[in-house]
């Protein structure tokens, strides 16, 4: 019968490391420069206003959508509650075409 000893290791496992993975110090992650910003990004032209740069770069973040999903983000929302909110929006719309149907049709 074989004898086990807890918290020591038996000679055999301890000679038979060729099965782990070695650590390669050479493969390290490398330098990949200043961290990038992530977001929205307008150059400014040549002789062009501040003011202008600005008007730009709303128009910019504006149309990507940021900060609408800024704002629907603000607050946590359970699935129930997406869930909810999604049918208020498709009835809404609902609502909102029947009127525009609505008022083509009246005598």
């Amino acid at each position: 019968m074989q004898k086990f000893n807890r918290g020591k290791r038996n000679e055999t496992s301890s000679n038979n490391n060729s099965n782990r993975k070695s650590y390669n110090k050479n493969n390290k992650r490398k330098d990949r420069g200043p961290p990038r910003i992530k977001g929205r990004h307008v150059a400014p032209y040549d002789g062009e206003s501040t003011e202008h740069l600005i008007k730009r770069f709303r128009r910019v973040v504006e149309s990507s959508g940021v900060m609408r999903e800024l704002k629907k983000r603000e607050y946590y929302l359970s699935k129930s509650q997406k869930k909810r909110e999604k049918q208020k929006r498709a009835l809404k719309r609902l609502r909102k075409r029947e009127r525009m149907m609505g008022n083509g049709n009246e005598d």
